[in-house]
Parts: C-alpha cells; structure tokens; sequence
C-alpha cells in the first residue's frame, strides 16, 4: 500500500516538533546527556526537518497551520522552515504566535541559530535595517546565541528601553568576551531592575573584575530563577574560607541546601567530599549530592555501580492529577541515587590522588585540556561546567553546549 506524500510530510513535521521538546530538554533537564546523544538527537530531528524543507510549500503549509497550537515545538519547527527560506512575511506568522511564551521566544531563538552562518548573517541584515521593534530582540539574542562579537549592536542594545534586550546584551557581553565593553556594563551594575544589575555584574566577574558580589548573593534563595546562575559564577571565583562559609550558611536552610550542593560540586575542591558522602542517605537531596560527587571526581555513578533503588516511599516526576501543578520534571529526575556506602568505599580507594584545596573537574585538575577533554565526552552539566572554565582560564566566548551537534563539532575540531 502507498502512503500519500501528505501523510509523510506530516509524519516528519510530527515527529521535527516532539524531537525539538526532547532537544530542548536535554539541556535543561537531561543531566545523563552526552554529545554522542545529542549528536543521535540531533540527526533524527535535522532529518525531519530536512524532509520538510524538500517538501516545500507543504512543508509550510502543515507547519504554519500548526502555528496555531502556540507550542514551542511548533514554533520551533515553524520558525526553522521560515528562517532557512529567509522569508519575512513566513517569520513574521512564527512571530505573531510566539506572543509572550518564554519558552516559544526560546524556540525561535535557536530556530535561527540553527541555520548555517550564510543564513544567519542575512537574518542579521535584516533585523538590523528594519524598523520594527519586534526585530531588535530577535537581533540582540540571535548574535547572542550564535556568539557573533558587535560593539555597536551591544552598546546600543544596553541603552534599549526594552529592557529585555538590555538584560540579554548584558549578559551576551560576558558570553561573548567582549572585554572592551566592560566599562559600559558600570552604570547598570546598580540597576533597579535587579535581573540587568545581575548579568553586567554576572559579566565582570567572569573577566575577574573587583565588583562588589552583593547582586549575585542576592539570588541565592530558593525563589530567585538566577539561583543556579549565581552560585554557578560564585563557586568559581570565591577563596577557599569565604566560598566554604557561604556554602555552609546555605546548607543549613532547606530552602538553599540543594544550591549549596551544586556549589559543592561545581567549586571542584574535595574538601567537600567527605560532607557529600554523609548526606547521600537523604532522599531530597541524594541525587544533587551524587552530581556533585561526580562533578569533582569523574566517577560514573551509574556505570561504577555505585548506585541504590530508587525510593519506594518518594512520588517521582508529574503525576495524573489534574489538580497538581507540579508538571515539570525535577533538574535531579534522571539522575542516579548514589549508594552512600559504596561510594564511601569508592573514596576509600581514590582519595589519595585528590589534594584538598585544589579544583577538579571530572577527576583532573582545572586545565585548558581537561576542560576540552570534558567538552568532548562529558555528560551535559560536566560539559556547561568546562565551558565557565575555560572562559576563566582563556577569556575565550563561552563555548554553546546547547548549539547543534554540528557547530559544536566544528569548534571543538
């Protein structure tokens, strides 16, 4: 039996628009990623998405009608298609449905990302020349995302009475080590929008500038969503007595234990591993315990079978009611439970080749190569840790973990 081109042409858009929510999740919330499963990822949806750009008109067609369901895998899909036909009137339908959805504007953004540098430059040209106001953000994160470096984009960016370009730009500066923009960041580092007052301080620091750290201590608490991105910038630059009394005070709060875990693991000092060890019997915070274990010595939980069951007692991921709002899937859900004992063994054995006081990565001490041998082969939240490393140690741009396999590999040759 033959199957009508349409029903092919629909599979492909189906199966682009749920491949982009796997996609977009295993950066966010698929710890146990690494880049050869990103890299299977990436070909199935590219391969779809490949199948709707041969199909042309059709492949619009379905893909604009689907605009309306105002979901980021549409948008997404949607956005790509209209994008690598560098047609305006197509974005400007993508545009309309996105509205005010974080996460759609998310989807669009690396829809255009994802197009090949030619694409990306003339999509550039566009937004940079055109008056309308809904292309200057599409302009500033679209630089942002691709890592191209633009004095006069980014200066003119922080100035924007849109202020979420002006958070973006600020934060884009530090992404992209742009150094010579610095002092242009001064005048926003006491904002009162205290998301800009972040990321330009966010942004000195990670050129080691004396700021004072007072906006980025400011966030870690439990409610704030620049949490993770504060005590990941803090864990890194604090001395060895300040980032240990922090990291103590937060550990004492239930609301702030789990950031001071994250901070344990991500300060790459094996003072802390003694400490992880003995929380790892506790069921709210076993699985963030185990990561930053493994943050700091390179040992596989899972493949070293240094692992327990998972709780019977614990209620994991969304449930069926209706009525519960909690619908999202933890940062911890895929991780492993660390099995206290076994990994106390583990470090019996081990403990020798680390020096408390000095920072590890993966098991090896912070070095350029280290952190590239981690890009190369390390799960998700390894590899977004070597890239801030890197960024210290070379004031290079930050490396995008979350771009397509194919301009990673390219960076990383």
């Amino acid at each position: 039996m033959t199957i009508p081109i349409n029903v092919v042409i629909e599979r492909h858009y189906d199966n682009a628009s749920f491949l982009w929510l796997q996609r977009d999740d295993a950066f966010h919330n698929q710890p146990h990623y690494d880049v050869e499963d990103l890299q299977e990822l990436d070909d199935r949806l590219e391969a779809n998405l490949d199948g709707l750009h041969v199909a042309s008109d059709v492949g619009w067609d379905i893909a604009e009608a689907g605009l309306k369901e105002g979901e980021s895998g549409e948008i997404f899909v949607g956005g790509w298609l209209a994008a690598k036909a560098c047609d305006e009137k197509k974005l400007d339908l993508v545009i309309e449905a996105v509205q005010e959805d974080e996460n759609n504007h998310r989807a669009l953004i690396f829809a255009l990302s994802w197009q090949k540098d030619s694409v990306i430059e003339t999509w550039c040209e566009v937004f940079q020349t055109s008056d309308k106001d809904k292309y200057h953000s599409l302009l500033v994160h679209l630089i942002a995302e691709s890592r191209i470096c633009s004095r006069e984009i980014m200066i003119k960016a922080l100035r924007s009475d849109n202020i979420r370009i002006a958070r973006r730009a600020a934060r884009a500066i530090g992404e992209n080590g742009q150094r010579d923009l610095l002092d242009k960041l001064s005048p926003f580092v006491g904002s009162e929008d205290k998301s800009l007052g972040f990321w330009s301080v966010w942004t000195k620091l990670l050129f080691s500038e004396d700021v004072n750290l007072a906006n980025v201590r400011r966030e870690l608490h439990g409610e704030s969503s620049l949490a993770l991105r504060a005590v990941d910038v803090i864990a890194r630059i604090l001395n060895g007595d300040s980032l240990r009394a922090l990291l103590q005070d937060l550990a004492k709060n239930e609301d702030t234990i789990h950031l001071a875990m994250v901070g344990a693991g991500l300060s790459g000092d094996p003072y802390w591993i003694p400490g992880l060890i003995n929380r790892m019997d506790d069921d709210s915070i076993a699985r963030t315990v185990g990561e930053a274990f493994s943050m700091i010595t390179g040992v596989d939980l899972a493949y070293e079978d240094l692992v327990r069951d998972h709780p019977d007692e614990l209620e994991s991921g969304p449930n069926e009611n209706p009525e519960d709002e909690a619908v999202d899937l933890g940062p911890d859900e895929f991780l492993p439970w660390p099995a206290r004992e076994l990994v106390a063994a583990w470090w019996d054995k081990n403990k020798s080749r680390f020096i408390s006081g000095q920072r590890y990565l993966c098991g090896q001490p912070i070095t350029k190569e280290s952190c590239e041998a981690v890009l190369k082969a390390g799960f998700q939240r390894q590899r977004a840790s070597a890239a801030m490393e890197l960024m210290f140690l070379e004031e290079r741009p930050l490396f995008p973990v979350n771009a397509p396999m194919w301009r990673q590999r390219l960076e990383l040759g």
